[in-house]
């Protein structure tokens, strides 16, 4: 890729969160410098993709960068998929452009543009982490439909007994074990 970026995040959050400071930077960069503008267009998708070494492709990559060629000069498009996870977590402006046919994509796709964000990003409350390492034990739901057999077994357990447990075992007595009420599990 000589002349763009392929970035991956964890989130769909995140992606728009970077994107919309991206966008943000270059424009008061451009407004600074009284050169002519550097602009960007940035294409946002969540769906699939494949890795090998350095490299990810697949259906994902490719609607993300057929959304980038949508985006005006300094704008960002995302898919439906990531409007769908975005829209309550961030003060933006959306506009629906509809339903696009992507070039070498079978089915079309429903494209948003970020039009404005008001302010800075809505972000997500920051967790302070414990001390020590963490783990939460919660209970597994059998969705097989398999009641009596092999696949019951990890859902016979429960998750308080389980937690209590595991604070009990010396190896685990650097973990901080917390029980799906949220509560701490306390060895007797």
């Amino acid at each position: 890729m000589s002349d763009g970026a392929l970035v991956e995040f964890a989130s769909a959050v995140d992606a728009v969160d970077c994107a919309v400071a991206v966008q943000t930077g270059m424009a008061a960069m451009n407004t600074a410098s009284g050169r002519a503008a550097l602009e960007f267009r940035i294409g946002i998708n969540l769906g699939d993709i494949v890795s090998e070494g350095d490299d990810i492709f697949g259906d994902g990559v490719n609607i993300a960068a057929r959304l980038e060629a949508l985006a005006e000069p300094g704008g960002i498009c995302i898919s439906a998929k990531v409007h769908d996870e975005v829209r309550r977590k961030i003060d933006a402006t959306f506009e629906d452009m509809g339903e696009q046919a992507l070039k070498n994509i079978a089915a079309t796709v429903r494209v948003y543009a970020i039009r404005s964000v008001s302010g800075t990003m809505a972000h997500r409350p920051t967790l302070t982490l414990p001390h020590k390492p963490s783990i939460a034990v919660l209970p597994f739901q059998n969705m097989s439909g398999d009641i009596g057999g092999r696949r019951a077994l990890c859902h016979a357990g429960h998750p308080d007994q389980s937690a209590l447990q595991l604070s009990s075992c010396k190896p685990c007595g650097k973990l901080r074990i917390s029980r799906p009420d949220g509560r701490r599990a306390q060895s007797g």
